[in-house]
C-alpha cells in the first residue's frame, strides 16, 4: 500500500508540475528551434517518400471576374492552377472552415494533449526532481521506444483504419523524430505545453496539408 500511495503522489506531482509550469521566453525560442528542425528534417524526407503529399482538396477558391467580359470559370478548381492562370486580386478563399476547426480542436485533446500527459509528464522526471542524467537518458529512451511502438499497437487494436499508415517506416521514423524534439522541449521547460504546441502543430500540418486526413480514412 505504500509503495502504490508514493506512487501515486509522484504521478500526481508530476502531473501538477507539468502543467502549471508555464514556459519562459527562452522555452518558446527552444520550441521555435525545434519545430525548425523538425520542419527541416521531416518535410524534404516526407515529400521525396511520397509519404507527405501537398493536399489541396481543402482549399477551394471562388474567383470573380475582372469584368462583365470575362470568361466564367470553375468555382470548384483547385488552388494552384487558379492562382496562375487568374489575377490574384480576383481571388477569394474559401477554406472548409468547419472541418479544419474540428481537426483543430480534436488534435489539441487527442493526440496532442492525452499524449503528452501520458509520455511525457508520468514516466519523464520534472526538472524540479533534480533528476541525474543518467535518468533523463535512461526515461527518455524508454518514453520514445513506448511513444513509437503505442501507434502500431494502436492501429491492431482501436484505430484498423490507421494500420497501413501507422505501420509504414517513414511514419515511424517521423513518430520518432517527434517524440525525440518533444521530450527535449520537455525536459528544458518543465511544461507540458511546449511539447503539447509541437505535438499538436505537426499532427494539424499533416492532418489538414499534407495527405494525413487521406491515409487515416
Amino acid at each position: 500500500m505504500d509503495m502504490l500511495a508514493k506512487f501515486a503522489e509522484r504521478v500526481t506531482e508530476r502531473l501538477m508540475a507539468g502543467i502549471l509550469t508555464f514556459p519562459d521566453g527562452q522555452a518558446w525560442a527552444i520550441v521555435v528551434i525545434l519545430i525548425m528542425i523538425y520542419g527541416l528534417i521531416a518535410l524534404p524526407i516526407g515529400l521525396r517518400n511520397g509519404f507527405l503529399q501537398l493536399d489541396q482538396d481543402l482549399p477551394t477558391i471562388d474567383v470573380q471576374p475582372l469584368s462583365p467580359l470575362s470568361k466564367e470559370t470553375d468555382h470548384d478548381a483547385p488552388l494552384s492552377p487558379l492562382l496562375i492562370e487568374s489575377d490574384v486580386s480576383a481571388v477569394k478563399v474559401k477554406t472548409s472552415w468547419p472541418i479544419v476547426v474540428k481537426i483543430m480542436i480534436t488534435a489539441l485533446f487527442t493526440p496532442a494533449i492525452a499524449e503528452e500527459i501520458f509520455f511525457r509528464v508520468l514516466l519523464l522526471p520534472h526538472p524540479s526532481e533534480n533528476p541525474s542524467l543518467i535518468s533523463i537518458y535512461a526515461w527518455s529512451t524508454v518514453s520514445l521506444v513506448i511513444f513509437v511502438i503505442y501507434h502500431p499497437l494502436n492501429a491492431i487494436t482501436f484505430y484498423p483504419a490507421a494500420r497501413e499508415t501507422f505501420f509504414k517506416p517513414i511514419f515511424l521514423f517521423l513518430a520518432t523524430l517527434l517524440g525525440i524534439i518533444c521530450t527535449i522541449a520537455y525536459i528544458k521547460s518543465g511544461s507540458i505545453w511546449t511539447a503539447v504546441v509541437i505535438h499538436w502543430l505537426f499532427v494539424v500540418i499533416w492532418l489538414i496539408g499534407l495527405g494525413g486526413k487521406k491515409r487515416l480514412l
